[in-house]
């Protein structure tokens, strides 16, 4: 479906928001200034506004918010309304996720705007990066960098002249703080390397 095609591989500014909440009624019109300027599509979600969720909001209250499976799933672990995250809908969860830091800081629709920018550039080179998890695809994923052509004629996942990141995350031990700690630096740089590999392919 041509829609769901588009749908997928589109970056969208979703506002995750409580109508309960004072700061997330205070920022809105900033929000709809920074919308109609960029060239990043905007949508708002209420926490505890839909089904299962606003049956327990209404329940339990403001914390309920914290709760709904739809904003535990776009930004898990989210502790405050209104939040915002750049993300690419995959269905059951997103394909890509980036977080807008706070909403506190000074000249918000301005750096709303360069964080939809941003999103939209990091989502357009994420095809420069591969993240492996194991030694066999690190070796894989460096063979590839030596070979231009594969034998059936079909050319090589690195084409000549594109610069492509590796990023090296080791998986498959026990489960420890450290390792989650890893898994959160490894995350942390998948974000920030494809604008790197841009700024060294153009060099």
């Amino acid at each position: 479906d041509d829609d769901d095609d588009a749908r997928n591989n589109n970056v969208w500014i979703v506002m995750l928001y409580s109508p309960s909440c004072s700061m997330s009624r205070a920022m809105a019109p900033l929000v709809e200034l920074a919308a109609k300027r960029s060239a990043v599509p905007f949508g708002a979600y209420p926490c505890g506004g839909h089904g299962h969720a606003a049956a327990e909001k209404k329940r339990r209250g403001f914390a309920a918010v914290f709760d709904d499976p739809v904003c535990k799933m776009v930004e898990p672990g989210f502790t405050e309304t209104p939040r915002f995250a750049a993300l690419v809908d995959g269905g059951d969860a997103p394909t890509f996720r980036l977080f807008y830091d706070s909403v506190r800081a000074p000249d918000f629709t301005k750096k709303l705007l360069d964080f939809s920018d941003r999103a939209q550039r990091i989502f357009a080179l994420h095809t420069l990066m591969d993240v492996v998890q194991s030694d066999d695809a690190l070796d894989d994923a460096l063979d590839d960098n030596d070979d231009d052509d594969k034998d059936d004629g079909s050319s090589s996942s690195l084409s000549r002249g594109v610069l492509k990141v590796v990023l090296y995350v080791p998986g498959g031990r026990p489960s420890s703080k450290l390792q989650q700690d890893e898994v959160a630096l490894g995350q942390a740089i998948a974000g920030f390397a494809p604008s790197v590999a841009a700024k060294l392919r153009e060099a």
